[in-house]
């Protein structure tokens, strides 16, 4: 039994540091976006090709971008605690037995 517990801790590692690694890209463009957003002057804004609805569009898809990867830690986190749960009450279960 501790073979495949061993085996599917192994798995979830690997299996969070992928979501980790994908999450580290997530926030990095997150970032550089909210930076940028924060050079852009709250009144006359105009740009070439862009009204001031476009931008304010854009600001708000950012916003939405950075919710969107905080809602993915919570979520990486969540998935975290409830595949510990399930090994730790595992592994109880294998101490009450033996």
């Amino acid at each position: 039994m501790e073979k495949y517990v061993d085996e599917f801790l192994k798995y979830m590692a690997k299996s969070h540091e992928e979501l980790a690694d994908t999450l580290e890209a997530s926030k990095d463009m997150a970032v550089h976006m909210s930076v940028m957003i924060t050079d852009i002057p709250n009144h006359d804004v105009s740009f070439i090709g862009y009204s001031d609805n476009a931008i304010s569009e854009l600001c708000r898809e950012v916003t939405s971008n950075v919710t969107t990867y905080l809602n993915s830690i919570g979520d990486l986190q969540e998935a975290a605690a409830k595949n510990l749960e399930l090994i730790w009450n595992q592994l109880s279960d294998g101490q009450i037995e033996e």
